[in-house]
């Protein structure tokens, strides 16, 4: 991921925005920040140099204040560097990084079009084949969403809302069924 906005002329949407985000997450402390400086000053000295580094990781200086120095440096220093520091971001500080103003932006409308759909369209499947098909259309969604997790890695939340969801379709489905 670059950095969005890039050679554009005044500050970047993207700084304001995840600057303004990362000073006042507090998710993001003292250690958390020390290690993406680490990363990036180990890994890619040419972005983030000793000294730099060290001015970084000053304690004296608030966290916060030290996020949005570190930020406007590495947009100075361009887009690899802000590609370099989301890629630490999401190695180290994966819920952080997810919740980004610039992350949750690229959802946009057609993704929650899309959830609405889905749901609408279950809603229709329900009404008009009747309880024993979508109990049977439930159990393959399970089936379906248990081999996806062994593929890809669902996040415990996600994994969470989906088990919470199946089993409030079952008790609906059984308390149909017992009036």
């Amino acid at each position: 991921r670059a950095c969005p906005n890039e050679g554009q002329k005044g500050t970047p949407q993207w700084e304001v925005r995840d600057s303004a985000f990362l000073k006042a997450d507090r998710r993001l402390d003292t250690e958390l920040l020390d290690k993406l400086i680490l990363q990036l000053n180990r890994i890619y000295p040419q972005i983030l140099t000793d000294k730099e580094a060290t001015k970084f990781r000053n304690l004296d200086v608030p966290t916060s204040v030290r996020v949005g120095e570190l930020l406007t440096h590495l947009q100075a220093k361009g887009e690899e560097a802000c590609r370099e520091f989301y890629r630490a971001l999401h190695l180290h500080v994966e819920e952080v990084y997810y919740s980004l103003p610039t992350r949750l932006r690229l959802r946009g409308p057609l993704f929650f079009l899309g959830c609405f759909s889905v749901a609408v369209g279950m809603a229709l499947f329900y009404y008009y084949s009747g309880k024993a098909a979508f109990g049977t259309l439930l159990s393959y969604v399970d089936t379906y969403l248990s081999g996806l997790k062994g593929l890809i890695h669902l996040r415990d939340d996600h994994s969470k809302i989906k088990n919470k969801m199946i089993k409030q379709f079952v008790l609906l489905l059984s308390s149909n069924d017992a009036a």
